[in-house]
């Protein structure tokens, strides 16, 4: 007979302890496939959800904060192959039906072209008509044929932030008709942004939205579609490269003026972007650069002239003869002063005159400033300085018949205009009455919203536009085009590694089934050591032996991991129904739908089989270094080990660990980790301790059934630690997470909790411009005092971007980025760092990092600390590159982490920061609120009400902090579960090495019963002997816990959540042992 069909007949010969073997790897194959079949579910659903979230498109061009030519697309198509285009106009706002209102809804105007790009096309909506997504009808209560109306933002040239836009046009009401209700499938829940929230659309027809927002033919989102395996950046690649031929000075809106041998550039956003400027400088030919402010008030030593304008001018290129030839620009320090002011005031050269004049501040507030200059020289009316033009479009001005009719949205009063005054308006409109240089005009009138107001070149050939605009590239512009599927495919592969998660979580379940394994094998070896000696006898080598031992466990383990991997489906499959129900808070709600792989099975299957043959591998070793003669001997018993012997190993290892415990716990500051640190220290320290308990010498007899018991522990030292480390670190692992539940737990009062001691947080769809609490703010919002006595905000600038919190499932490509005033943070204490750049001997507050910026450095962020480690994958110290509204990539440098708050989701920079880099994203939309808790229901009732048009929302920051932790919460109880079937299958091992004990002793024992011993004394001396193992494992385990749980507290709510867990313990080992004891007494009364 060959080695193989011994291999076989052996495997038949044996079945039935080879089934049982089976089914353990057959659970360990279920548990490790199912864990990694989660991971790809996660991620096939990131990827799908993604796909539909961005129309199919594959490159985006979005300019956020201004307008392009709808044209455009049908211009770039003709430098284009098998590319489609689809322009759009997209903005965000508050949606009403007739019974419920909805803020977030995003309209899209659109044509058939973007319902082309759909799995399931859809024609262009009529005008006046809406196709809204599921998720909006659903939320408003909408159907086909049902009014909806949407208030957004009006399109503005000029950022909302600045006074000079009229407070009026601030917003537009759309209304519509619900023409048709979309399916996902016809990318209803398209959005530029992951969030975790539902995405609630409107597509309307795009010439009826133009016109309804008074902006024909314009357009701010063009999505390009390539063919079907084409890559997206070379979509993204070839979009661009025909922009660069396609676009104008128009899609930027700037207008182009060629006048008597000159060319002006100038824009209805009144200030030219600063690398106009920039570009203009590094030509070669001569241009002037000129910047025109309204400014209050111009005063002379004898009179004052309300209302002007004056303009800084100097050459960009030089020299401009013109520019020298009136003596425009003077000295520093001078101002040249036309002769109409000259006359009108009685100045003369070296008089002072002092300009007054309004600069923006926060909130469209303004800071009235003046700035002195010495009268250089007077200038006749004529050329330049007779050029009405010289004044940009300043809303409320541009237009205006007479000064009477002003209306720029900057306060002025009309009492103080004189006839004189409107004289000059009526002849010469807006023409400067006086000039000082370039240089200090952009120093006094400094703002985020550009250096110039215009550009003039000398230019008799025709060609400077052009050589201007060859020499800029559009992405300075914000006109570039983004790859759109890339991130959307990276931010597939979530954050949050799900297959590894869920493999981390059930890693106690799947240790303990592996573990039951190396029981069973070992058991089942242990059991042919009469065979194996008989082997050894006639002639095979241990070698030979070890490979037929192998070879019947591969057999075994081939057919059970192949069982264990297609069962890993089913184990999956339980898993997303958990997730989709009692542990929804782990996906933040969101469904999951099945993407597992066969491959990953076939990665499953190979790792559980490699696994169970080692195990095989390493149980068989230990029969070489027994003789033939020893193992005919034992029988169906194990071989004799021995006197068993205190280990100096484990000593070492109990002192080495109760050193790094102490040492943890001294030199922690009493942070979390430390303790933790020191309670998983405590626990190897204490599995070292048990081993040295089992197996102390004792030179005195055992007097009693107890003591002789417990000295049985140390007979098979190596069985006895397995069940104690079993037990001690799932009960450490159940009980530590378990205790970590936080829940809603929180002094929401508390500025070092996570809510900053803000009561409540509040955000709104449409922007707001004033502070409720001011007296203007309670004039435009129609409140009064007492509606909002007691209330303090700290307001937000809320940009666009990926929410990077614990809800969003995905991995953000472009974070959304917050503006704060920091200082107000720091006063109040708000948030607890637990990672700063600041130092920690400085006495300064770490929200002051967010002061120390200027333009060009990297932007300092602060975030929550969960946020930045695990969905942005970053950390203090380290830079991220977000894109900016110019289209150029800025650094932002994270300075503070705080720990565990209401500020997920979103960087904190500087206010100052935001504005420079994002200057069109006017007003506030979000904002932390404290409250005084006697008036905090009337508060909240008179501010939803005032600001319900705006879509004002409010939400107690104990419940928004209460959201993320669900997710945290949901893990530990996760894993308690998980970790709880770990301990249920540790025990089922302690049942294991109990039964097989009785079975290898009972001839000990029936030499005990014919000794006089009854049953109840050898059934008490069994459990004295596994109870005492199993009181030892779990008293390891829960004293480390215990340790570990220190510095969040042992209050009643936590001892309330762990009894049950300790009861389930003890009663599920007591079962075990009373059960396998009754078993044992049965056997010995057995006859031999």
């Amino acid at each position: 007979m060959n080695g193989a069909r011994l291999a076989w007949r052996s495997l038949f010969h044996h079945m039935g302890s080879h089934i049982f073997t089976g089914m353990g790897i057959v659970l360990a194959g279920a548990v490790l496939t199912g864990a990694l079949l989660v991971g790809d579910s996660v991620r096939g659903t990131l990827e799908a959800r993604g796909l539909v979230r961005i129309a199919g498109a594959d490159a985006v061009l979005s300019t956020r904060e201004r307008e392009f030519r709808a044209d455009l697309a049908q211009e770039l198509a003709g430098h284009l192959m098998d590319v489609q285009l689809a322009p759009a106009w997209r903005m965000v706002g508050q949606g009403r039906s007739e019974s419920a209102g909805l803020g977030g809804v995003q309209v899209i105007g659109c044509d058939a072209r973007m319902g082309a790009l759909a799995h399931k096309p859809w024609p262009q909506p009529e005008p006046g008509e809406a196709f809204v997504s599921m998720s909006l009808a659903q939320e408003l209560g909408l159907k086909e044929g049902d009014e909806l109306r949407v208030r957004v933002p009006a399109p503005s040239a000029l950022s909302l932030d600045l006074a000079l836009t009229p407070a009026d046009e601030s917003t537009v009401g759309l209304r519509m008709k619900v023409g048709r209700i979309l399916l996902a499938a016809e990318w209803s829940e398209f959005s530029l942004y992951s969030s975790s929230e539902p995405v609630h659309n409107a597509f309307v027809n795009l010439t009826w939205l133009q016109d309804e927002l008074q902006r024909e033919g314009a357009a701010n989102l063009l999505l390009a579609s390539g063919q079907a395996g084409q890559a997206s950046a070379q979509v993204q690649a070839q979009c661009n490269e025909a922009l660069a031929q396609a676009w104008r000075w128009s899609d930027a809106q700037i207008q182009v003026v060629r006048s008597d041998g000159w060319t002006e550039l100038s824009t209805e956003r009144v200030f030219l972007d600063a690398i106009i400027e920039e570009t203009a400088r590094s030509l070669t030919r001569p241009s002037l650069g000129i910047l025109t402010y309204f400014v209050n008030s111009i005063s002379g030593p004898i009179r004052t002239c309300p209302y002007s304008t004056v303009a800084a001018v100097g050459a960009l290129v030089g020299p401009v003869p013109e520019l020298e030839a009136q003596a425009l620009s003077g000295d520093p320090g001078e101002i040249s002063i036309s002769t109409w002011l000259e006359q009108n005031q009685a100045l003369i050269p070296g008089d002072e005159v002092q300009l007054t004049y309004f600069v923006p501040a926060a909130g469209r507030g303004l800071m009235e400033r003046s700035a002195s200059f010495t009268v250089g020289s007077c200038v006749p009316h004529a050329g330049l300085a007779a050029d009405p033009s010289l004044m940009p479009e300043f809303p409320g001005l541009e237009g205006e018949e007479n000064c009477r009719d002003w209306e720029p949205g900057i306060p002025i009063d009309l009492d103080r205009i004189r006839d004189v005054d409107e004289r000059y308006w009526d002849e010469r409109r807006g023409t400067p009455k006086a000039f000082i240089s370039l240089e200090e005009g952009q120093a006094v009138w400094a703002n985020p919203y550009g250096t110039l107001t215009g550009i003039r070149a000398s230019d008799p050939q025709g060609d400077y536009a052009e050589l201007l605009h060859d020499a800029l590239k559009p992405a300075r512009l914000g006109l570039d085009f983004q790859d759109l599927r890339s991130p959307v495919l990276a931010a597939a592969h979530s954050p949050t590694d799900f297959g590894g998660l869920f493999l981390g979580l059930s890693f106690f379940l799947l240790a303990a089934a592996l573990g039951l394994v190396v029981l069973l094998v070992t058991f089942g070896i242990e059991r042919r050591s009469r065979e194996v000696g008989l082997l050894l006898a006639v002639g095979f080598t241990h070698r030979r032996i070890r490979r037929l031992l192998v070879g019947e466990t591969c057999l075994v383990a081939l057919d059970s991991s192949i069982c264990g991997a297609l069962l890993g489906w089913f184990y999956q499959g339980g898993i997303l129904e958990l997730l989709a129900g009692r542990w929804s808070g782990a996906v933040a709600g969101q469904a999951l739908e099945d993407h597992g792989r066969w491959a990953t099975v076939g990665m499953g299957a190979g790792i559980t089989w490699v696994v169970a043959v080692l195990a095989c591998w390493i149980a068989s070793r230990g029969l070489g270094n027994y003789e033939a003669r020893t193992l005919l001997a034992s029988g169906e018993e194990a071989p004799p080990e021995g006197v068993a012997t205190p280990s100096p190993p484990a000593l070492w290892l109990g002192l080495v660990f109760s050193a790094l415990a102490v040492a943890m716990v001294m030199t922690g500051s009493g942070s979390p980790g430390s303790f933790f640190g020191a309670g998983s220290c405590l626990l190897v320290a204490g599995i070292a301790w048990g081993r040295l308990l089992m197996t102390r010498r004792r030179r005195s007899l055992a007097r009693s059934v107890t003591t002789l018991g417990w000295r049985a522990v140390g007979r098979r030292p190596g069985r006895s630690l397995t069940v104690v480390a079993l037990l001690a670190i799932g009960s450490f692992l159940v009980f530590s997470m378990g205790a970590n539940v936080k829940g809603q737990r929180v002094d929401g009062t508390d500025p070092a909790s996570g809510t900053g001691g803000f009561s409540h947080f509040a955000q709104s769809a449409l922007p707001l411009f004033n502070d409720p609490t001011t007296e203007s703010g309670q004039d435009a919002y129609a409140l009064m005092p007492a509606d909002v006595e007691g209330l303090q905000l700290t307001a937000l600038r809320m940009g666009e971007g990926d929410e990077a919190s614990c809800l969003n499932l995905g991995a953000p490509q472009q974070p959304r980025l917050v503006g704060v005033g920091a200082d107000g943070l720091a006063r109040r204490g708000s948030f607890t760092f637990v990672d700063s750049l600041l130092s920690d001997s400085s006495p300064d507050n770490p929200w002051t990092l967010l002061n120390d910026w200027s333009p060009g450095e990297p932007v300092p962020a602060v975030g929550d600390a969960a946020s930045i480690t695990w969905s942005l994958k970053s950390a203090v110290g380290e830079s991220l590159e977000v894109t900016d509204a110019h289209g150029g990539a800025v650094e932002v440098r994270i300075v503070g982490a705080v720990q565990d708050s209401i500020l997920q989701g979103m960087l904190l920079i500087p206010e100052e920061a935001f504005v420079h880099h994002f200057p069109g994203s006017g007003g506030y939309r979000g904002w932390l609120m404290e409250l005084d808790p006697a008036r905090e229901a009337s508060v909240i009732a008179s501010l939803e009400k005032a600001l319900a048009p705006e879509g004002f929302e409010v939400e107690a920051s104990v419940q928004r902090l209460g959201r993320f932790r669900a997710v945290q919460d949901t893990y530990l109880r996760v894993f308690q579960v998980l970790g709880g079937l770990g301990l249920l299958l540790g025990s089922i091992g302690l049942a294991l090495v109990l039964l097989r004990n009785a079975h290898e002793r009972r001839h000990e024992w029936r030499v005990l019963s014919a000794l006089g011993l009854g049953p109840r004394a050898l059934r008490r001396m069994l459990v004295v002997e596994h109870g005492g193992l199993a009181l030892l494992g779990i008293a390891v385990g829960v004293v480390a816990a215990l340790l570990a749980l220190v510095p969040t507290g042992l209050d009643g709510d936590k001892l309330a959540q762990l009894v049950p867990w300790l009861g389930v313990l003890v009663v599920n080992a007591g079962f075990w042992i009373l059960a396998g004891a009754r078993w044992a007494n049965l056997n010995a009364r057995r006859r031999p």
